[in-house]
C-alpha cells in the first residue's frame, strides 16, 4: 500500500464502528496528506516500531564503509601555535584548512603540556583559529601540538549495528555502547574508557549554538525565510529540525534554498510568522575509535537500515519491497497507538491483537509463537534516532 492508502485505512479504523467519533473527521485525506499530521505521526511511529522487531530486521540488512582518514595532522610531526594562543584557543597560520568547522569534533593533543587533550568545539577558517571545549592549562604560543580524528559520523540510514570489521585486514573490531563520559572525554583524560574499541554515540548540532534566529518577512506556517541563515548551499539543512521557540512547536525541514535562505517545512507550524524566534537542530550518530587511529584504514559496518519517515502520497515502506502483506498490520499497530492516546485501552488492545495476528500470518509464523510485536528493541549497540524534542523547546 502507498502512504495515502494507509492513511485512508487508518482513518476508517479509527472512525468505525463509532461513526459519532468526529475526532478524526477533520483530517482530510482525499485532497492529499498535508492535513493529516496526527495520522502521519501514528503511522510513522508504528513504522519505526516494526523496524525494531527482531523477526523483521533481516529485511533491513545493509552495510556501510568509511575510512579513518585524515587520521592525524600533521601526519608524523607537530604544529606550532602562533601568538594569540590561549588556554582555550589555538591560532596557527600553518593549519591546512580554510573551511569553517573543518576540525570540529577532532582532538587536539598538546605535546608541550604532557600530551594534554581537548576536543575542538569550533574552527574559524579565515583566521585559522581553533576553539577548544575545555581549557588546556598553561597552553600558550610556541606550544607544539597535533590534531587527530577519532570520531566518524554515520549517515542517518545506519540503524542498529550488529557487526564491525577492519576491511583493510579483515579483523573484527569490538563495538560497545559508550557511556556519556566515554563519549565526551578523550582517553588521556579518562583512563577508564575501553581500549581498542569502537564507541557509539550521538552528536547534536545546533544553529546558532546558544541563541536563536529571527524569521524575516515572507515567513509562513510552512516556510522560514531568514537572510541570517549561515549556509548558501542548497539542501544544506534538509532533514534538520526547525524548533520555533515563539510557538513551542517543531517541524522537519523538507527543502532548503541557499540563494534565498528559505527553509520549507515538512509539516506546518500553526501561526508561524515574521519575527518568530527559532533555531535549527540535527542529531547525528557517530563511532568513536579508541585509541585514536594513527593511520588510514577502512571500517565496514554491518547494520540494519534505519527507516525514513513516510512523507509523500506514494511513499511505500521498506517492508513492502520485501514481503507483501506487512503494511496492513502496520496500519493496525498505528490504530493501536491512536486509541491509546485517545484513552480507549480496550480498542487499543483489539488493534494490537489484530496487528500481531496479521503479522504472524504474513511471515508464516505459527500462532503459538511468542508475540512478535513484543520483541521490539532498538538494539544494544545502536538505535534509530528519536530527537529529544522536549529538552529543546526553550533556549
Amino acid at each position: 500500500m502507498t502512504f495515502k492508502e494507509m492513511l485512508f485505512r487508518l482513518r476508517w479504523l479509527l472512525e468505525e464502528p463509532d461513526s459519532s467519533n468526529t475526532r478524526w473527521s477533520t483530517t482530510t485525506v482525499d485532497s492529499g496528506i498535508s492535513g493529516t499530521t496526527l495520522l502521519k505521526d501514528f503511522l510513522n511511529q508504528a513504522y519505526r516500531q516494526m523496524s525494531w522487531t527482531s523477526s523483521l530486521q533481516h529485511m533491513l540488512e545493509d552495510f556501510h564503509r568509511f575510512t579513518t582518514s585524515p587520521a592525524r595532522e600533521p601526519t608524523s610531526s607537530t604544529n606550532t601555535a602562533d601568538s594569540g594562543t590561549s588556554t582555550t584557543q589555538i591560532v596557527d597560520s600553518g593549519l591546512t584548512s580554510t573551511v569553517d568547522d573543518y576540525y570540529n569534533g577532532m582532538l587536539v593533543v598538546n605535546t608541550s603540556r604532557s600530551n594534554a587533550v581537548a576536543r575542538v568545539e569550533d574552527y574559524a577558517g579565515s583566521t585559522k583559529t581553533i576553539t577548544l571545549d575545555t581549557a588546556i592549562p598553561s597552553q600558550a604560543a610556541a606550544d607544539t601540538y597535533y590534531i587527530v580524528k577519532d570520531r566518524f559520523h554515520l549517515p542517518w540510514s545506519v540503524g542498529r549495528i550488529y557487526n564491525l570489521r577492519n576491511a583493510t585486514n579483515g579483523s573484527k573490531v569490538p563495538v560497545r555502547r559508550a557511556h556519556r563520559m566515554d563519549i565526551l572525554t578523550p582517553k588521556a583524560i579518562n583512563p577508564a574508557a575501553p581500549r581498542d574499541a569502537i564507541l557509539f554515540g550521538v552528536d547534536h548540532f545546533r544553529v546558532p549554538v546558544t541563541s536563536t534566529l529571527t524569521a524575516d518577512a515572507s515567513t509562513s506556517s510552512t516556510q522560514i525565510v531568514d537572510a541570517a541563515l549561515p549556509s548558501s548551499t542548497d539542501d544544506a539543512y534538509n532533514g534538520w529540525l526547525l524548533v520555533n521557540t515563539t510557538r513551542g512547536l517543531h517541524a522537519r525541514i523538507l527543502d532548503y534554498t541557499g540563494s534565498t535562505r528559505t527553509a520549507t517545512l515538512e509539516t506546518s507550524i500553526a501561526s508561524q510568522t515574521t519575527g518568530d524566534s527559532y533555531f535549527l537542530l540535527r542529531a547525528q550518530r557517530f563511532l568513536q575509535v579508541y585509541p585514536p587511529p594513527d593511520t588510514a584504514y577502512t571500517l565496514e559496518l554491518r547494520h540494519y537500515r534505519a527507516v525514513a519517515d513516510l512523507v509523500n502520497d506514494y511513499d511505500v515502506t521498506l517492508f513492502s519491497e520485501h514481503t507483501p502483506g506487512l503494511d496492513l498490520p502496520l496500519v493496525y499497530l498505528a490504530a493501536h497507538l491512536a486509541f491509546l492516546q485517545d484513552g480507549k485501552p480496550d480498542r487499543a488492545g483489539e488493534m494490537l491483537q489484530t496487528s500481531q495476528s496479521m503479522l504472524k500470518s504474513a511471515m508464516g509464523l505459527e500462532h503459538s509463537e511468542s508475540d512478535v510485536l513484543e520483541t521490539m528493541d532498538p538494539g544494544i549497540v545502536g538505535e534509530n534516532i528519536d530527537y529529544p524534542f522536549a529538552q529543546y523547546a526553550t533556549v
